[in-house]
């Protein structure tokens, strides 16, 4: 089914905005990201990704929400400048009962793997980014959405 992933991220950001023990949320997209996915269970991604980089984040920084096209995939790039990932984390990334948030059952990030792999997409940690954590979605573009899209605009 073809979504925009922006739609999505700003439904999320409007919910979640002046909720409590969230801090404020930054978000960048382009006008339209057209990915083939779910939009409801992509929503339920980014509400979990966003509440853990908040839970995670004790300074109360904002967290960064990005929308971006690569090579063939839409990305939602969660950022936030906790502690980030120790390596026992990542490796035990989306491990159902794995967590290291005080209070987590590591369930939400598991439920959201599958989630993500199931619409033909990934759920991944970019390992690069230094500043804290970066979670990163990425589902494939609808090609006939860009094909279009490019067409109106030539």
């Amino acid at each position: 089914k073809r979504i925009d992933l922006v739609q999505d991220v700003t439904t999320v950001v409007e919910l979640l905005t002046n909720q409590k023990d969230i801090p404020q949320l930054v978000a960048k997209f382009p006008d339209t990201c057209k990915v083939r996915g779910n939009s409801e269970e992509v929503r339920q991604i980014l509400v979990n990704v966003i509440l853990n980089a908040a839970a995670m984040d004790p300074t109360g920084q904002p967290i960064q929400v990005v929308v971006a096209e690569e090579t063939g995939v839409g990305q939602i790039r969660v950022l936030d400048n906790g502690p980030g990932f120790s390596p026992e984390a990542l490796e035990n990334f989306g491990t159902p009962f794995y967590s290291s948030r005080h209070g987590g059952t590591g369930l939400g990030l598991a439920t959201s793997l599958r989630t993500a792999e199931n619409m033909g997409g990934t759920l991944r940690v970019d390992e690069n980014y230094q500043n804290g954590a970066c979670v990163v979605l990425s589902l494939a573009l609808d090609d006939k959405a860009r094909d279009h899209s490019e067409s109106e605009f030539s």
